[in-house]
């Protein structure tokens, strides 16, 4: 659309605008204020319906009577004649001449005229012409909200104008033949007949398939209501128009489930609107019911059911909104939940209004005011679930993904390994976006994936290497039914497909599926999930280095040990024996005890290299740890207090147990400066718990106790002992408190 096109239609519009709004003041004002008041009302298409507001004349109708005449116009005379009027010149206080059908059978009646009376003005106020304010309001909510160049703002925001005036005419002014209003009512509904189709071919959006059906389809609309608006000049009594509104809601309808059927993207708009639409019926509902067990309401509620129904275009204006970038679309939330809390205090408020006039109790509106607002005191509390649960469940707003964003990076920054990710998924951004299924897959090499973290699936359901390969080569984000073909039925749960890629290297996928409330993926959350899938590669290849890292950590310790055996035997074959054949040459007693000290000295060094004891069992080999280091500090200073039996486990199961338990002794002796030590526990052959208990000063620093932050600080030792423990799938806690001392905890499990 061209700047000139805009200024032209904002001009229309202002225009359109202006002279809608100057109709309906002048219609609502003419009659609120100018239509006679002659004390009673009722339906001048049947002439039944009939409501007495003078209580001296209360008497003079009975509930089923039908009004045929008022002063000698009779009520087909009225209907084809658009200017008549059954008052004239009636002034307050004369008689009028009444002839209705009572029991099937005709009969007069004699009327004074009453003039105004407060019940009558009050029934004339508790119509539904507010909803034409409301309808302006909408109007210009479709015009200032949609984007200039939108297919539907001209025709929505210039149709609800009319729409507004119209409903303003049907209120009272056209029953009263008031200013020619039931001709102006006539050509507005048949261009609303026409525009109300229009709208509904184009919403959300017109089918692109069939779009040469609007060449010649809309004229044929458009003829056919300039001939139903000719017959309703020409034949009043008929008054088609209800009609022609009746058929183009039915086709409205019709259309609107083709545009959920054909067009898939959209039918989370048309979702919301079916959700305000049974809001804005339900009080209807609520109503009815209550009348079919006898408990009629006043037209207080009546009057009050009349607010739910904007919530209809309404519905319309969000599900336009719903996908925009715009900041407006969560005010537009805010607000649209608190006017349906509205709706519900002054639908509540004038029910409990009615129910006491029931009673024969007379409020007045200062009363109904102070009961409303009671009522919204009493419930404001609650407004904050209710707008969260309007938003979830009504409107479907998407949650804050800036939140959850800057959430997951927090808190992935913090995981060690493929299950902290895979917990964090289901725990954060699945629940967070509503959705059902989800598939993390990595990609190890190409016929080989592991899948990581599995959502609402069967294990058949997940996609095989060939398939997850088929899917990628698609290169789509969000995949139509039609493009999963390829695929097992059970497996064409896929909506979107985000690869996993770092430095251009594949190295794992994310498939997602069904969502609630509908199954759709708009922009933005796509947009997040692909920064949430960054942040999970970067995680996932972080965490393939950890393990690299600790593969070549727990190859160096395998490979140190053997070394370590390996130097234990050249030193107890060679060096040893060596040494006890040359103690054998020496006749000098003090050199003999020297060299005797040496041997002592290298065998201490040898079993520290290769524990032999451990030959014995791991409890025999922590026994005699105690008292090689009891002898090193020439004090008894570590006891040991073990339960069990010596038994024999995997040769490096008790390797490193020892190594564990040796490194924490050695930590407690060398810098904590403990003057006691103790090993205690428990070893059996299925399981294994120990306790390294010292008094030492402790751990000073505060630091994490986990194999990174240890590496970092270079508490090699410590770091050591948590990476044996991962070897063997053992879990060991170090607990400690500055200046109360260390406990070392390890419990080891028999997985054989």
């Amino acid at each position: 659309m061209s700047a000139t096109q805009k200024n032209t239609f904002n001009l229309v519009y202002l225009l359109t605008f202006s002279v809608v709004f100057a109709g309906i003041l002048i219609y609502s004002i003419g009659f609120l204020v100018y239509t006679p008041y002659s004390g009673f009302d009722f339906n001048p298409r049947t002439g039944g319906n009939i409501q007495v507001f003078d209580p001296l004349q209360e008497n003079v109708f009975q509930p089923d009577d039908q009004i045929t005449k008022i002063n000698h116009l009779s009520l087909d005379e009225y209907q084809k004649d658009l200017t008549a009027s059954f008052w004239g010149n009636t002034q307050v206080g004369d008689p009028i001449d009444i002839e209705i059908m009572r029991n099937g059978e005709p009969n007069s009646v004699n009327w004074r005229f009453t003039g105004r009376t407060e019940a009558e003005a009050n029934h004339r106020i508790l119509t539904f012409w507010p909803l034409g304010f409301m309808d302006v309001i909408l109007s210009l909510g479709f015009f200032l909200g949609l984007e200039p160049g939108h297919h539907l703002r001209r025709l929505i925001s210039i149709g609800i104008l009319l729409v507004a005036l119209w409903i303003i005419l049907i209120a009272g002014p056209v029953n009263y033949h008031l200013w020619f209003s039931p001709f102006l009512a006539i050509i507005l509904g048949w261009i609303i007949v026409a525009m109300l189709i229009i709208t509904h071919w184009r919403f959300p959006v017109p089918f692109k398939s069939a779009s040469w059906i609007e060449t010649i389809a809309f004229p044929v609309l458009y003829f056919l209501s300039g001939i139903g608006m000719i017959v309703d000049f020409l034949y009043p009594e008929m008054f088609l128009v209800f009609a022609g509104l009746t058929v183009s809601a039915l086709i409205s309808t019709i259309l609107l489930i083709a545009h959920y059927i054909i067009q898939e993207e959209h039918r989370p708009r048309l979702i919301i609107i079916a959700k305000l639409l049974v809001i804005a019926i339900l009080p209807s509902l609520v109503i009815t019911t209550l009348r079919s067990f006898n408990l009629v309401l006043d037209e207080h509620a009546n009057f009050a059911v009349f607010f739910a129904i904007p919530l209809i275009p309404t519905g319309y204006l969000f599900a336009l909104w719903r996908d925009s970038d715009k900041r407006h679309v969560r005010i537009a939330n805010r607000m649209l939940a608190a006017y349906i809390f509205i709706v519900l205090i002054i639908l509540i408020s004038l029910s409990i209004v009615d129910v006491l006039e029931l009673t024969q109790k007379d409020i007045d509106s200062i009363e109904i005011l102070s009961l409303m607002g009671l009522i919204g005191l009493i419930t404001s509390l609650g407004f904050n679930p209710f707008q969260r649960m309007v938003g979830k469940y009504v409107l479907d707003v998407p949650v804050a993904v800036p939140d959850i964003l800057d959430s997951y990076k927090d808190i992935l920054q913090n995981t060690q390994d493929t299950a902290s990710i895979s917990s964090l998924m289901g725990s954060l951004i699945i629940p967070a976006l509503r959705i059902r299924q989800s598939a993390l897959i990595e990609i190890q090499s190409e016929q080989v994936i592991r899948v990581l973290d599995k959502r609402g699936l069967l294990e058949e359901q997940v996609p095989d290497t060939e398939e997850i390969h088929q899917l990628i080569k698609l290169d789509k984000t969000i995949l139509p039914p039609l493009n999963l073909r390829f695929l097992q039925p059970q497996k064409r749960w896929v909506r979107v497909i985000l690869p996993l890629k770092f430095d251009q290297e594949l190295i794992g996928v994310w498939l997602l599926g069904r969502r609630d409330p509908n199954d759709y993926y708009e922009d933005q959350t796509v947009q997040a999930l692909k920064t949430i899938a960054q942040q999970t590669t970067v995680a996932m290849i972080n965490h393939q280095k950890s393990i690299r890292i600790r593969s070549l950590y727990e190859a160096n310790i395998n490979r140190n040990e053997i070394e370590r055996a390996n130097l234990a035997r050249e030193l107890h074959d060679d060096a040893l024996n060596n040494l006890a054949v040359l103690q054998r040459e020496f006749k000098d007693p003090q050199l003999a005890g020297s060299l005797r000290n040496i041997i002592n000295s290298l065998r201490k060094t040898i079993q520290g290299l290769r524990p032999e004891m451990l030959s014995y069992g791991l409890i025999t080999a922590l026994q005699d740890l105690a008292d090689t280091l009891n002898e090193r500090n020439e004090c008894p200073i570590v006891t040991v207090d073990l339960q069990g039996n010596p038994i024999a486990l995997n040769h490096n199961t008790e390797l490193h147990i020892f190594r564990i338990v040796q490194q924490a002794c050695e930590n407690a002796l060398e810098h904590a400066q403990a003057n006691t030590i103790k090993i205690e526990g428990e070893i059996s052959e299925h399981s294994i718990h120990l306790r390294v208990v010292d008094d030492g000063v402790g751990i000073l620093e505060n630091m994490p106790l986990n194999l990174t932050a240890l590496i970092q600080n270079q508490h090699f030792g410590l770091a050591g002992m948590y990476e044996r423990s991962n070897i063997i799938n053992a879990k060991l806690n170090v607990n400690s408190d500055p200046g109360n001392g260390t406990v070392v905890v390890l419990t080891w499990p028999n997985q054989d």
